[in-house]
């Protein structure tokens, strides 16, 4: 097995947020005032090693994956996060890579913004993560590198 990793993909918005809504993961400081509150991250899908069994493990759902990491700024009190570090891991075997990458890191920065209204945003899209397999940032390695701390 090898693991790959690959960063990259938004959207633009100027949009205003319902308090009640999800914060909206974006890739870059916002253009206006904001307060950090503090960092976030989240693992979502299967950890595959090379002695693994499943020949087939279940892609990650990235919308899911984004949406967690919204949560957990919102627990934090925030009405934004900004994507700081996103880590896909693709499963290899016999040679065949998945399509899709079956286990994700996704990390950012919980923020407060002062005047939601007047911010123009970089939003971040799920989908695109999630089809970005074909970058020239993958690398290979094992496992224990796949997984462990940059």
């Amino acid at each position: 097995m090898n693991a790959k990793a690959w960063i990259g993909g938004a959207l633009w918005c100027t949009c205003a947020w319902a308090a009640s809504a999800a914060p909206p993961v974006i890739e870059a400081d916002p253009g206006c005032r904001y307060r950090r509150l503090g960092t976030v991250a989240i693992e979502a899908g299967t950890r595959v090693k090379e002695n693994s069994f499943d020949r087939d493990p279940t892609p990650v759902h990235y919308p899911r994956a984004f949406a967690r990491l919204a949560d957990a700024a919102a627990q934090q009190g925030a009405n934004a996060v900004i994507l700081r570090k996103h880590r896909a891991t693709y499963y290899t075997r016999a040679g065949r890579r998945t399509p899709e990458a079956v286990h994700v890191q996704l990390g950012g920065a919980a923020i407060l913004l002062e005047d939601p209204q007047s911010c123009t945003l970089e939003l971040s899209d799920p989908r695109a993560y999630a089809t970005s397999g074909k970058s020239e940032r993958i690398v290979d390695t094992t496992s224990d590198h796949a997984y462990g701390e940059d």
